[in-house]
C-alpha cells in the first residue's frame, strides 16, 4: 500500500514541509515487521538531503502475558549526509506512527 505524507522538519531558523511518498508491507519472513519504503518527492531537493530514498522497519513483539507488546523502530545502514538528516528520519517514523494510531483509531 501506498500513501503521501508530509512531515514538518524543523531546522535552526526555519521549518520546512518536506513531502514524502511511503510504501509499506509486511516482511515476507515476519508479518510482525513492516518495512516502510519512503522517497523525498520534493521537485528541488536542499543540499542537506541524502539519501533521497530510505527504508524504516516496525518491529512489533507480542507478549506472552496478555499485555501490550514492544514495538522497535530500526533505519538500518542509511548512510547520512548530515545531522538534518538524521533528525527528518526521525520525524519521519513520529509522523508514521501518529498517521497509522490514527487510522487505527477511525477503525474501531
Amino acid at each position: 500500500m501506498s500513501k503521501k505524507i508530509r512531515v514538518l522538519h524543523n531546522m535552526l531558523n526555519e521549518d520546512k514541509i518536506v513531502p514524502i511518498k511511503v510504501t509499506y508491507s509486511s516482511a515476507k519472513e515476519n508479518e510482525n515487521v513492516t518495512i516502510f519504503s519512503c522517497k523525498i518527492i520534493e521537485k528541488e531537493i536542499p543540499e542537506w538531503i541524502g539519501p533521497d530514498k530510505f527504508e524504516i522497519r516496525v518491529i512489533y513483539s507480542p507478549s506472552d502475558f496478555g499485555q501490550p507488546g514492544v514495538t522497535i523502530t530500526d533505519f538500518g545502514n542509511t548512510s547520512l549526509k548530515t545531522v538534518d538528516m538524521g533528525i527528518l528520519l526521525s520525524e519521519t517514523a513520529d509522523t508514521i506512527r501518529v498517521n497509522e494510531i490514527t487510522h487505527a483509531a477511525r477503525d474501531l
